[in-house]
C-alpha cells in the first residue's frame, strides 16, 4: 500500500456541471492530455446494472482508467462520507503512479465534501431497528418524523427508516477523513445555455429509451430490487417504475421524466452557486483546450 509521507496537498482537477452537459467526454479528453485518471462523483453510477438510467457512458472512457463506477449492488447503501473515503484513497493511488486525479460528476454534496475536507459524525447502524421501522406503514413513519422534527426525503421507507434511526442515535465522535492526505482542488464547472441544455436532455433521454432503459429497470425489478428501492434513486428509476407498475402510460412517463430531469439540472446549478458563495472556487469551463493549458500551468 502506498503511504503518503509528505504534507504537500495532492493537486486534483474537478470537472462538474449539470446532467447532460457533457462532463464525461470533457474529463476523458482532459485525462488524455494531462496523463490523468477519472474518479466518478456520481451518487448512482457506483451501482452495478444501472447503466442507461445513470448515463454511465462507459464507452467514452476508452483506455482512460476510471474509478468508483460499478462497485456496489443496487441493494447496498452509500453515503457522502463513504464517497469521501474512497475518493481520497483513489486520489492517493493515482498520485502515487505519477498521474493526475480528475474528479468528474454532478453530485454537488460529494464534491463539496471532498473540496472542503468534511468530517462526519459517526452514528452506529442498528439493522434490527432499521428493519423494524421499514415494516411500518407510511403514515406511522411520517408521524415519527414529524414528532422527531426530522426533515429529509420521504420517497421510500428505507430512507425514512434510516433518518429516524439516526435521529434516535447519538453521535459517538467526529470521524476525520480516513487518510492523512489533503487535496488542493482546481474546480471547473460547465455552464451551458439553459435552452441548449434542455435540448440535450431531451435528445439524451430519447436515445437512452431507444437503447433499452425501460428493459434495464424491468430487469432490476425482476432480480429482486424492490420498487421502493428503485424509486428512491429518483428520476429515471422512479418514473419508469411507475410506468411498469401501470400507474402511468408511456407518454406520461416520458414527459414527466423529461420535466423531472430539467428540474434536477436546475437544482444542480443552484447548488453550484451555493458552493461558490460558501467559499469553494468554481471556475467556468468554456473550452477543453484552454482548460488543459490552464491546468498545465497550475500543475507547474
Amino acid at each position: 500500500m502506498f503511504h503518503v509521507k509528505q504534507t504537500v496537498p495532492h493537486k486534483v482537477l474537478v470537472v462538474t456541471g449539470p446532467t447532460a452537459s457533457g462532463k464525461t467526454k470533457i474529463a476523458v479528453n482532459l485525462a488524455k492530455q494531462l496523463n490523468g485518471e477519472v474518479i466518478s462523483a456520481d451518487s448512482r453510477q457506483i451501482y452495478r446494472h444501472m447503466d442507461l438510467g445513470t448515463g454511465k457512458d462507459i464507452a467514452e472512457y476508452g483506455e482512460t482508467p476510471y474509478h468508483l463506477i460499478d462497485i456496489l449492488d443496487p441493494k447496498d447503501s452509500f453515503s457522502v462520507s463513504q464517497f469521501q473515503s474512497l475518493a481520497l484513497r483513489s486520489i492517493n493511488e493515482i498520485t502515487s503512479r505519477g498521474r493526475l486525479p480528475i474528479v468528474c460528476g454532478g453530485t454537488g454534496h460529494y464534491i463539496k465534501a471532498l473540496a472542503q475536507n468534511y468530517s462526519f459524525p459517526f452514528v452506529a447502524h442498528n439493522p434490527y431497528l432499521n428493519q423494524s421501522l421499514e415494516q411500518l406503514p407510511y403514515p406511522t413513519l411520517y408521524s415519527y418524523m414529524a414528532h422527531l422534527q426530522i426533515k429529509g426525503p420521504c420517497d421510500s421507507k428505507r430512507r425514512m427508516a434510516r433518518l429516524i434511526e439516526k435521529a434516535l442515535s447519538k453521535p459517538v465522535n467526529e470521524v476525520q477523513p480516513p487518510t492523512t492526505i489533503t487535496i488542493n482542488p482546481l474546480i471547473f464547472v460547465i455552464q451551458p445555455n439553459r435552452l441548449q441544455l434542455r435540448g440535450q436532455i431531451k435528445l439524451r433521454l430519447k436515445e437512452r429509451l431507444s437503447q433499452g432503459m425501460v428493459a434495464e429497470v424491468e430487469s432490476l425489478l425482476t432480480h429482486k430490487v424492490t420498487a421502493d428501492r428503485l424509486k428512491s434513486f429518483g428520476l429515471e428509476y422512479r418514473w419508469i417504475t411507475e410506468y411498469l407498475n401501470h400507474n402511468i402510460n408511456y407518454e406520461e412517463m416520458e414527459t414527466s421524466l423529461y420535466n423531472a430531469i430539467c428540474q434536477f439540472a436546475k437544482r444542480q446549478e443552484t447548488f453550484f452557486r451555493y458552493m461558490q458563495k460558501s467559499g469553494v472556487q468554481m471556475n467556468p469551463l468554456l473550452d477543453t483546450n484552454a482548460t488543459a493549458k490552464a491546468v498545465t500551468k497550475w500543475l507547474q
